[in-house]
């Protein structure tokens, strides 16, 4: 059995954010076509290009999936110490989820509002008010 733990995604997103980076700035290249054989350093890149077939409208298969959802931020306080809610609404205009933000100079605190709470049911009339 091996004593092998798994890295956290916190030890992991760096790398996994310039291999996804990376690879959209070589599609947006081949978009844009602006990869040149006579490059050397483009020369690798037009291999992947070719290898994993990628063209110029591979960008818009990217994504495994998109959709549309707004941030709703309530301001209850100002200055230090401040506070905050922010709610995500989905398409449907209906509250998916919301957090109490306190924040204090250089130090800040999050918090999920349960849904059965006051200020939940007031980030619900906030939403109604502006969606």
């Amino acid at each position: 059995m091996s004593n092998t733990k798994q890295k956290t995604c916190q030890e992991r997103i760096e790398e996994e954010y310039r291999r996804a980076d990376d690879y959209l700035e070589l599609m947006f290249r081949v978009y844009d076509d602006d990869l040149d054989e006579d490059d050397e350093d483009d020369k690798e890149l037009l291999k992947q290009v070719e290898d994993e077939e990628i063209d110029n409208q591979s960008i818009y298969e990217y994504a495994a999936g998109s959709n549309m959802k707004k941030l709703l931020t309530i301001e209850l306080s100002g200055g230090g110490p401040s506070s905050h809610i922010e709610a995500i609404i989905n398409e449907d205009n209906v509250v998916e989820s919301a957090q109490y933000v306190f924040l204090d100079w250089f130090d800040g605190a999050r918090r999920k509002i349960n849904e059965d709470s006051a200020m939940f049911r007031y980030v619900e009339w906030e939403a109604e008010r502006y969606f």
